[in-house]
């Protein structure tokens, strides 16, 4: 999996106690994680991994569509869910330390019923 750029893009299988697997991109660089689903002409499963648990905020500026956002903590659990984030939006915050950020397309939360204090486990991708 490659970005526009023709940077490789690592990916994992994320798979929630509420049944629901996602897979799921990586950013891998700071630019891939600015950049993150800009520009894109659809949504498609994003997975930021972030260093250490901390409260997080993410941008919805320059987006052209609304996601659900999942901040998962750095033991697995769903800490936050944030659906139908619009675009435009200029901070969604996470509100509790977390050290991941799913972001999906809005509605696919709910769908799959995943709510806080799920447990969330990843597998690598090998592409």
């Amino acid at each position: 999996m490659a970005t526009a750029r023709g940077v490789r893009i690592r990916a994992t299988r994320v798979a929630f106690s509420s049944g629901a697997v996602i897979d799921a991109e990586i950013p891998l660089t700071t630019d891939q994680m600015l950049e993150g689903l800009r520009g894109r002409a659809k949504p498609s499963p994003m997975l930021f991994v972030f260093p250490h648990d901390d409260r997080r905020t993410m941008t919805m500026s320059g987006m052209t569509f609304p996601l659900d956002m999942i901040f998962i903590d750095g033991s697995g659990r769903v800490a936050s869910v944030v659906s139908e984030a619009t675009p435009g939006r200029l901070i969604v915050d996470s509100v509790v330390a977390a050290r991941y950020c799913l972001e999906l397309p809005a509605g696919w939360a709910t769908g799959f019923r995943i709510q806080i204090g799920d447990r969330a486990m990843f597998t690598p991708l090998v592409r």
